[in-house]
């Protein structure tokens, strides 16, 4: 199902169904992401194995990859609610990443 999204009035067109392989869970380095919200905020629950690791949000232009109520990546993409296409991988990548490190440093 095709939507149209405005983000800073800029049309953004994207698939729902292309948002994930799997609908809204995907895999990212052994964990689990699951969609929580699509869009406004864009909001994703990272799981490891069947434990919660962490939570991703991106809103108001700003996403956090949260660790608890530890914030352990940051960044400011181009898109305010939700990610441009060309953008979402990279930054679902290294904030899973980020939790990953920072869990390990918690456990040893």
């Amino acid at each position: 199902m095709k939507k149209d999204l405005n983000v800073f009035s800029l049309p953004l067109e994207y698939d729902e169904s292309e948002l994930t392989p799997m609908g809204n869970r995907f895999e990212i380095m052994g964990c689990l992401l699951v969609l929580t919200s699509p869009a406004c905020a864009e909001s994703y629950d990272v799981f490891l194995g069947s434990e919660p690791l962490g939570h991703l949000r991106l809103r108001y232009g700003n996403f956090k990859a949260f660790l608890g109520l530890d914030v352990v990546y940051e960044a400011s993409p181009m898109g305010n609610g939700l990610f441009f296409r060309e953008e979402r991988e990279y930054h679902l990548n290294t904030a899973v990443c980020a939790l990953l490190e920072a869990k390990k440093k918690l456990l040893t």
